[in-house]
């Protein structure tokens, strides 16, 4: 039995912990690539859309029927929306459902994995959808009556008449 290493012995074992090290971090960097950066893990690709409306009324987004409000609904992160809420006799109500940065979730990826990893992990939440997030999620409007626009209009040339005298 011998009480000594040599050199090819220690060389043997750096080789190994090398290796074992080097497969370590490509296991990480695999997981996350699967798992996605920190905005695909805290808020996903998609965002749920609070809509209700007084009275209530047809709900379309991007030119497909929801049904009526008051509606959830859950939309892709990767694009901006258009929403589109109409009723009989009311004026329609239109409005962009913009896609916004997550700036924390950039920040986080960096951060917790420096900037070579996160550089790719921002590129997995880009392609999930994960790097941005919809605004605004909540949305509550009042339709206008079409002939009650008519008799406000009326209303206001009246008063403004009637100012000036």
């Amino acid at each position: 039995m011998r009480n000594y290493y040599s050199v090819t012995d220690i060389t043997h074992y750096e080789k190994g912990m090398r290796m074992k090290k080097c497969v370590s971090i490509m296991g990480f960097i695999a997981s996350m690539m699967v798992f996605g950066g920190c905005g695909t893990m805290f808020h996903g690709g998609s965002t749920l859309i609070n809509i209700t409306s007084v009275p209530k009324s047809n709900i379309s987004i991007d030119g497909k029927k929801y049904g009526q409000s008051p509606l959830t609904v859950k939309l892709s992160n990767k694009k901006k929306h258009l929403l589109i809420m109409d009723e009989e006799g009311y004026r329609p109500y239109t409005m962009v459902i913009n896609k916004e940065l997550s700036l924390g979730g950039v920040i986080g990826d960096i951060a917790l994995a420096g900037p070579v990893i996160g550089g790719a992990l921002i590129m997995v939440d880009y392609s999930t959808g994960g790097l941005h997030y919809l605004s605004p999620d909540k949305i509550n409007t009042k339709l206008v009556k079409i002939g009650l626009q008519k008799n406000l209009g009326k209303k206001l040339a009246e008063n403004k008449a009637t100012f000036v005298s």
